[in-house]
């Protein structure tokens, strides 16, 4: 049974062009190869570096005859993971459109395209066999830029881990609404990569199917990719600007400090939480326009 998660989860068993193009990947080509790799990236390289930095971390706390130990190796590397993140995430970006905008035009000018619509298999799937054949070529770089979050979230639990007492932290129903702010988070910082590549994938077909120029399309692809993102810091920027809102609201409106924390916390659950269901409600709502466009660009009469 195939993961709803995989770019085959679309396409139909019968798809001969799907396989076709498949074949022409050179390596992760199959479902099993994707998940492993998948596996290996976002548990192993986060689990090496936690691994490494406990080992750093004892080791000179030892030396050093200290409860707990502040490291600035913790600074440098969440700022080279941060780095390294964003150039991941420009060229991935950059990579679906290079795999996208020139798969269905090329066709169409060929009149390949034309003899694949006479074939049994239908239309639709001949669209969603490019997209998931172009999610496949993406799946590598999209779970190395999910790897990288994922390491730059375990340098910030150490940071925190390194200079907090654990044992010492009021276990309260606030702090529990805390730490699910945290988790809501950073699941939706982790799954943002997906999230994008599909659209970004969807976006570059349907430029494909609807202009024929090549370097018109590169064009509208990098403007397209551009608003996305325009869009996607107004989602984030409003929901921070909400969220300090409604705490400095709270911290006016309550007179003791537990209830300040308490309605606080939980407005941030509820907010955060409304800021990931946005996020992936916002990508799924283009990457579905886009498909749309698609299928009329992709077999409209001349």
């Amino acid at each position: 049974m195939r993961s709803t998660i995989l770019p085959f989860s679309m396409i139909a068993p019968s798809n001969a062009v799907f396989e076709r193009d498949l074949r022409r990947v050179r390596w992760l080509r199959r479902p099993r190869a994707l998940v492993m790799y998948s596996a290996y990236l976002l548990i192993g390289i986060p689990l090496i570096e936690a691994v490494l930095f406990a080992l750093d971390y004892f080791r000179k706390m030892a030396a050093l005859q200290l409860d707990r130990y502040y490291s600035t190796d913790f600074d440098l590397w969440f700022v080279l993971i941060l780095l390294a993140t964003f150039l991941i995430s420009a060229a991935a970006d950059l990579y679906y459109l290079v795999v996208t905008v020139n798969s269905i035009n090329r066709l169409i000018e060929s009149g390949e395209w034309d003899s694949l619509r006479l074939t049994p298999i239908p239309e639709r799937d001949l669209v969603l066999g490019k997209v998931a054949v172009a999610q496949v070529r993406g799946w590598r770089l999209m779970t190395l830029d999910m790897a990288l979050r994922l390491c730059g979230i375990v340098v910030i639990v150490a940071l925190a881990v390194s200079t907090t007492n654990i044992l010492q932290v009021r276990h309260e129903l606030s702090t529990l609404l805390d730490a699910g702010i945290i988790l809501v988070f950073c699941a939706a910082y982790v799954l943002e990569p997906l999230w994008r590549m599909r659209t970004i994938v969807a976006v570059g077909i349907a430029l494909s199917a609807g202009i024929r120029n090549l370097a018109f399309a590169v064009l509208a692809g990098l403007a397209a990719v551009f608003a996305l993102h325009i869009v996607q810091f107004f989602v984030i920027g409003f929901t921070i600007s909400s969220l300090y809102a409604i705490t400095f609201a709270f911290a006016i409106a309550a007179d003791r400090r537990f209830e300040t924390h308490l309605f606080t916390s939980l407005a941030g659950l509820l907010l955060t939480g409304a800021f990931a269901f946005a996020l992936n409600y916002y990508y799924r709502q283009v990457q579905e326009a886009a498909l749309r466009r698609a299928f009329r660009w992709a077999f409209k009469t001349d």
